[in-house]
């Protein structure tokens, strides 16, 4: 996949490249961190609830040396693979540590007549986008110097040069 499409949305169109490499520094991780929501789901056939989810992170950064990012990259990256139907949620709910009753999801290896994945969106590249932006600014340019030359005919003809 490549991170330059990736970051759309993240940086400004004119964003210095220190915001650009950011953002794909970025990208890089949330990538990482959905392949292992995504393992984690896979050797779980029993299901998980979203407190797993996070003791397992947890316990993966410290045994890595790592500092934990929040619960919410966890979540967000389970959401979209849940967006993708690679993560799917059961009607069974199960108590977290607070007894309350929370869903339970399966990775789709897990469940029978899974729905189809979703094919991923075609992001078209920054260098695409900028290309696209440099033949509009080209053909806005090319109007402008055709009626800057219609203009400059009249002014000739009319007399009222400088």
């Amino acid at each position: 996949m490549d991170n330059m499409s990736e970051t759309i949305g993240m940086v400004r169109r004119d964003g210095p490249i220190t915001s650009v490499m950011a953002a794909e520094v970025a990208t890089g991780k949330r990538m990482i961190i959905r392949a292992r929501v995504e393992t984690f789901a896979r050797f779980r056939p029993y299901g998980f609830i979203d407190a797993d989810l996070f003791e397992y992170a947890r316990d993966l950064h410290v045994a890595l040396g790592e500092k934990p990012p929040p619960e919410s990259s966890y979540r967000k990256r389970r959401k979209e693979l849940c967006d993708d139907n690679i993560i799917l949620a059961d009607e069974e709910k199960r108590k977290n540590d607070h007894d309350q009753a929370t869903i339970v999801w399966y990775h789709r290896d897990h469940v029978l007549n899974p729905p189809p994945i979703k094919p991923p969106e075609k992001k078209p590249s920054r260098f695409a986008q900028l290309q696209e932006e440099n033949a509009t600014l080209r053909a806005n340019n090319a109007q402008l110097c055709a009626e800057i030359e219609r203009l400059n005919g009249i002014i000739a003809k009319t007399g009222f040069g400088f």
